[in-house]
């Protein structure tokens, strides 16, 4: 799939996107997880994988807990 379509599936811009998959971006938005989960295709071992990346104790404590995903880590 095109970096624009994901882009604009998930409602970001294509260089968003292009920073994400480059891994220069701080942290991903709790907002876009799912979309970008869904846009992917990933099943749920891999949707839970991206959340835990995302969350990966660098959110404050208040997001992490939030996680459905991370809860149990």
């Amino acid at each position: 799939m095109p970096q624009a379509e994901v882009a604009g599936a998930v409602r970001m811009g294509e260089r968003w996107y292009r920073d994400m998959e480059r891994g220069t971006l701080p942290r991903l938005a709790p907002r876009v997880l799912d979309p970008l989960a869904d846009v992917l295709l990933l099943d749920a071992d891999e949707r839970a994988t991206l959340h835990r990346h995302a969350c990966g104790g660098t959110q404050p404590f208040a997001l992490w807990r939030a996680c459905k995903y991370c809860v149990r880590m």
